[in-house]
């Protein structure tokens, strides 16, 4: 059992020192561990971004549908304002993501990984807020089980802590400013 529905968690026993996946060519050496983590970082990103876009969808149509004072709640200028920047975060972060899957194959292997844990620490800390205003937005129905926001967000928090939230991430990007390399940061945003 997992906080997010939609994805099955499988444990890994703390003292196995290995773990049979089957034959995937060998092991990797630390420039495709860190490719593969750029491109893990950027799906996750991705990944936020489309649960943002869901819970604005159900969002915007909820408050379209549901009427207070006789008028659509939708129109009430606070909703629009919570909506609004809600959606300037959700493209802000779509960008960010698209950049970051772009970069894997177009930048070097430390432009990718920064462009990948950039993209990771925005999206994993505009996901929370969006799905939150989401949740504002629908009057806290949200929370029942009538309503999937409540799913995306389970989704996003688990997503925002796989491989380290936006505090790992940033990290790790302060660490590569000041010591001039990602090096510390090898292997999953934890330092060594």
């Amino acid at each position: 059992d997992s906080v997010d529905l939609t994805r099955e968690l499988r444990p890994v026993a703390p003292q196995a020192v290995r773990v049979d996946i089957g034959d995937l060519g060998g092991p990797l050496d630390p420039a495709a561990l860190d490719r593969w983590l750029a491109l893990t970082l950027a799906a996750l990103s991705a990944d936020l971004v489309g649960l943002m876009d869901a819970a604005l969808e159900a969002a915007v149509s909820h408050v379209s549908s549901r009427e207070q004072f006789g008028v659509p709640v939708g129109t009430f200028q606070a909703v629009q304002h919570l909506a609004s920047e809600a959606k300037v975060s959700a493209e802000a972060a779509h960008g960010l993501a698209c950049y970051a899957g772009w970069a894997i194959d177009a930048l070097d292997l430390e432009q990718a990984l920064l462009a990948a844990r950039t993209a990771k620490a925005y999206c994993s800390e505009r996901a929370r807020e969006v799905i939150e205003a989401s949740m504002q937005l629908h009057g806290g129905v949200a929370f029942t089980w009538e309503y999937n926001v409540h799913v995306l967000a389970r989704r996003a928090l688990l997503s925002r802590q796989t491989l380290g939230d936006e505090h790992a991430q940033l990290d790790v990007i302060a660490d590569g400013r000041v010591f001039g390399s990602q090096e510390k940061g090898r292997g999953f945003g934890l330092p060594r």
